[in-house]
């Protein structure tokens, strides 16, 4: 069995294929994935700066606005700088499998698989909230449409759009529903972009834990007594520093891949949940937009509040080899 299909990797791997940031996939496949993701957002965030530009002295639109443009923008950009760096990309999860060759079996083999399992959880957590906010998100203009069909209101079908967009040259009112639908997978495709580079952050944040957690376990069960033979010392010695320089090099070529894309979604997010936590004071009473500012709100909550505690875990996990 090919080493990447692995339970602990599969969601990793299958959202950075959708994502066109596997490194192992031919480049026909993500050359054509990357220019339809390309498109699919694009097309979104230069329908929204015409909105903008449009109504510059409308406030309320623009704060609906705002949020949802700026996560599809850092969206935008991180998938741009994951292009760049597919080749770091690639030496990072070089790097993963040889450190699992380095662990071919024993007890810490069995703490690596341990963390690993953890890091899919938390991946498969990660995934199914996005996933489920952005249908709640994506599907709003639909929410609208049944809500009114059910009550059989007497005013005419609402035709809302999922976010506020300056279609240009198209007729928005005649093109309808090809236009919510286009807008409904670029929400997709902005989920897809988001999770792609964050569940490789899980997975190699995960096998962090468990290269430190063998060093733990190694140092752990080492006997230190006068019988010891100076050659047993000093494999110990070796095995040792060989896992720790393993762990802090896997830990650099992370932060060389993944810094910027941090930075971004610290600036991003932070700016997008105070405006998002005024669109649902605003629309409070609005069960519909209400809906869709929470699900918002729950995305941007939920992505911060998992990077924090993962980075936390390696952090914690490293301080805890002086106590052995």
């Amino acid at each position: 069995m090919d080493f990447w299909e692995k339970l602990y990797f599969k969601p990793m791997k299958i959202v950075s294929c959708w994502a066109g940031q596997w490194p192992y996939q031919s480049a026909v496949e993500r050359t054509v994935i990357r220019i339809l993701l390309v498109s699919a957002v694009g097309s979104q965030i230069i329908s929204q700066i015409a909105a903008v530009a449009e109504h510059s002295n409308d406030l309320d639109f623009f704060m609906e606005l705002v949020p949802p443009f700026v996560v599809e923008l850092t969206c935008f950009t991180k998938m741009i700088n994951c292009f760049f760096f597919l080749g770091k990309i690639k030496i990072l999860l070089e790097q993963l499998k040889e450190n699992w060759e380095f662990f071919p079996s024993g007890r810490e083999n069995e703490l690596l698989r341990e963390h690993s399992k953890f890091g899919f959880q938390i991946s498969m957590l990660f995934l199914g909230t996005l996933y489920g906010s952005g249908f709640i998100f994506a599907t709003q203009p639909f929410q609208t449409i049944i809500l009114h069909l059910v009550l059989n209101s007497s005013h005419s079908i609402p035709h809302p759009f999922l976010i506020p967009a300056n279609w240009g040259p198209i007729d928005p009112d005649k093109y309808y529903f090809p236009l919510i639908t286009l807008s409904a997978v670029s929400i997709y495709c902005v989920v897809t972009m988001l999770v792609a580079i964050d569940c490789v952050f899980y997975t190699c944040s995960s096998h962090v834990c468990g290269l430190f957690a063998a060093l733990g376990y190694s140092i752990e069960r080492f006997e230190f007594n006068d019988n010891c033979r100076k050659d047993d010392g000093f494999a110990f010695l070796r095995r040792c520093i060989q896992i720790h320089n393993r762990a802090l090099e896997f830990t650099s070529i992370m932060e060389d891949v993944l810094t910027f894309n941090f930075l971004l979604m610290l600036g991003g997010v932070t700016m997008a949940m105070s405006l998002t936590a005024v669109q649902m004071v605003i629309n409070f009473e609005a069960i519909v937009k209400l809906l869709k500012n929470l699900a918002f709100a729950i995305t941007q909550i939920t992505q911060l509040a998992i990077k924090c505690w993962m980075a936390q875990r390696m952090m914690d996990m490293s301080l805890n080899i002086k106590f052995k």
